[in-house]
């Protein structure tokens, strides 16, 4: 039995909730950076999976190297195993073999010298059916038209030097704290869970032509890419009849169990690594960023429009076309600073027709049908309303806007 970290109940905090709020500030950030880059991505500014499956390249050796590692923390380096530190040996299979028992006799299988709470942590978390390396590597196979030694080749040797960074910051920081690979696990598979569920359906929408032959239409070689039967969106898919809501909630029920095998500083390492796994994600965002920028994909991280390409249309009419509004506001708060409040070009029969910009005392008054359209100047009531009417939206917008 492990050592149990005694602590009160009502003194401690769950760490999946002090991971939360420690990186609630870079979560925010760095949702809003993938979900407006996500639909450069796709129909109508991509006909093919090309520019997804450059993204895609850039997280896959993350993902690679921090399974890799959890998996060569609970057994001896094997002879299979290259410079690069990536098993040879596919990924689920030595899953599946940490999970069965050793047979008698198997010297390979002795397991390397990390803390037993520490080893207790990792053989929790590794629930079948969570690692995504596999899956990933399918996806990129598919999308890219890569054989197996091709693509290897590319995820061994990353492009984007913030990539590179991270790899390394894995590989030299885990090996000598191991709990760390706890924060690795929450930070990365929850974002599968959670946000991934938006991109799937995003890229699902995309429709069958643009995920048909995606190779072939990019003018990539197809070699390797018949024997694979993968759609090239199994990286957020779970096997089962529950699309890995199973999964997702035995991982939780896992994870919660750690807050009681995991030392104060133990927890706030992983708390600490959580936060900087973020900050590394963000990177490789940025850093796609620049390199797409010169093309012409997205905009330079200067840029005040996250999306690239024609923007969004304004309604032209109504309370939202709010560019027109702080126009309309600027100079009818000058004009009462001046004196005189003329009648809103909506309210005159004359420039009805070439107006297209609705005033709120306008809306007001069509819906209570009190508008004289045949009265040539309101009365000093009226003006003394509508002034007070358009000042008051006026600061309340700006608040807004600022």
């Amino acid at each position: 039995m492990s050592q149990l970290i005694q602590t009160p109940p009502e003194e401690r905090t769950l760490l999946s909730v002090e991971i939360n709020m420690a990186t609630k500030k870079q979560h925010t950030n760095l949702n809003r950076l993938i979900t407006s880059r996500l639909p450069l991505a796709l129909p109508p500014h991509c006909t093919t999976p090309r520019l997804y499956g450059t993204g895609l390249l850039r997280f896959a050796p993350i993902y690679l190297t921090f399974e890799s590692t959890w998996l060569n923390l609970l057994q001896p380096p094997l002879e299979s195993q290259d410079h690069t530190g990536y098993p040879l040996k596919d990924l689920d299979s030595i899953h599946h073999a940490l999970l069965s028992p050793a047979p008698d006799g198997d010297t390979r299988r002795r397991r390397p010298s990390i803390s037993f709470r520490a080893r207790e942590c990792l053989e929790r978390l590794l629930i079948p059916g969570l690692m995504r390396g596999e899956r990933l590597k399918e996806d990129l196979g598919y999308i890219t038209g890569l054989g197996v030694v091709e693509l290897r080749a590319h995820l061994d040797n990353p492009v984007g030097k913030q990539v590179v960074e991270f790899r390394e910051h894995i590989r030299s920081t885990v090996p000598n704290k191991p709990h760390l690979l706890v924060a690795y696990t929450w930070v990365m598979y929850m974002a599968i869970f959670s946000g991934g569920r938006w991109i799937r359906e995003q890229i699902l929408l995309a429709g069958d032509r643009f995920w048909s032959h995606p190779a072939a239409c990019a003018g990539i070689s197809m070699s390797g890419r018949e024997a694979r039967a993968t759609t090239g969106m199994e990286f957020f898919n779970f096997k089962g009849s529950e699309d890995g809501e199973d999964i997702k909630s035995e991982y939780k029920r896992r994870f919660a169990e750690l807050d009681q095998l995991l030392t104060p500083s133990e927890r706030q390492d992983v708390v600490s690594e959580a936060v900087r796994i973020f900050e590394f994600n963000t990177q490789i965002v940025n850093e796609l960023d620049e390199q797409l920028a010169g093309q012409g994909i997205v905009p330079s991280r200067n840029s005040t429009h996250l999306i690239a390409g024609p923007r969004p249309k304004q309604p032209t009419e109504g309370l939202l076309r709010t560019d027109s509004w702080v126009k309309e506001f600027k100079s009818q708060a000058a004009k009462i600073v001046g004196g005189r409040l003329p009648s809103s070009p909506s309210l005159s029969s004359s420039s009805s027709s070439s107006s297209s910009i609705s005033t709120p005392e306008v809306v007001v008054a069509q819906q209570r049908g009190s508008v004289n359209q045949e009265s040539e100047s309101p009365n000093r009531t009226t003006m003394v309303i509508r002034a007070i009417l358009v000042a008051i939206l006026g600061i309340f917008l700006w608040l807004l806007l600022h």
